[in-house]
């Protein structure tokens, strides 16, 4: 009886403790997961308000992107 309350005492200090950790690194995700999608709501109002300052810039991320699958895209799995 007395092995089982011992095995019952480690397993929920284990839990305490396993809490105590996992509640900071829930906060610091959540913290995290809010600021990125704040400031993703901002970058759509910002293209969605000024298109015409994006459009010109369409080519040129056009051509980075080509040039990155050549670059480094070789790898890819081409289906």
């Amino acid at each position: 009886m007395k092995n089982l309350i011992k095995n019952v005492g480690k397993t929920y200090s284990l839990q305490i403790v396993l809490a105590l950790i996992a509640i900071p690194i829930g906060i610091i995700i959540g913290l995290i997961d809010t600021i990125f999608g704040k400031v993703l709501l901002m970058i759509t109002s910002f293209r969605d308000l000024h298109p015409q300052y994006l459009i010109p810039f369409l080519p040129l991320a056009g051509i980075i992107i080509v040039f990155f699958y050549t670059r480094f895209g070789e790898k890819a799995v081409k289906v």
